[in-house]
């Protein structure tokens, strides 16, 4: 009896990491765009599409919502802004960062005006981008103190490390050197 459960709890294991890893797929190649952004949430987000040559399309398992779970999304009022600022929040490597600020951007939409979320941003390779970040957190800090000044002077630290010498550089290190104290 053990050992027929055992093999149904790998067999259940082996399916389940698979349908992760196609899931994993699809949103990757949703992010570099290599595949069209879903419908519903190009319908959320306002995103116009491009006219451009048809890119080869990948095979997706066919996952429909029920009514009753897509009406009750819809209720919960996720506007477009929380998607893209939830995907930067969930980037956990600095190709999901760039990924999640470049489909923000592409949609028109503003950095969110949270320090976390912003100090993240600090290491995007676009020097103009990471000036507007330095000015928003310089006029979010504007009377008190970083909520986690640790984990910004990291973060700095970083940013300095990646930036190219030059007046980037020098505000980044000016505000290293002033929450540094």
């Amino acid at each position: 009896m053990s050992r027929s459960l055992d093999t149904d709890l790998k067999f259940t294991k082996q399916n389940s990491h698979t349908s992760y890893e196609r899931y994993k797929a699809n949103l990757h190649a949703i992010f570099d765009g290599r595949a069209p952004m879903p419908a519903h949430i190009r319908d959320l987000s306002g995103v116009e599409t491009q006219a451009t040559e048809p890119k080869p399309e990948i095979p997706q398992a066919p996952v429909e919502p029920t009514a009753s779970k897509a009406v009750r999304r819809r209720s919960v009022g996720q506007n477009p802004y929380s998607i893209f600022v939830e995907a930067l929040k969930r980037a956990s490597t600095h190709e999901e960062m760039q990924r999640s600020v470049g489909a923000l951007k592409e949609a028109g939409l503003s950095l969110p005006e949270d320090e976390d979320l912003l100090s993240k941003v600090l290491t995007h390779p676009d020097e103009g981008l990471v000036t507007e970040v330095l000015e928003k957190l310089e006029g979010l800090f504007a009377g008190h103190a970083p909520k986690s000044p640790r984990l910004l002077l990291t973060r700095l630290e970083d940013a300095a490390f990646l930036c190219k010498p030059g007046a980037t550089r020098d505000r980044i290190l000016a505000m290293k050197a002033k929450y540094r104290a």
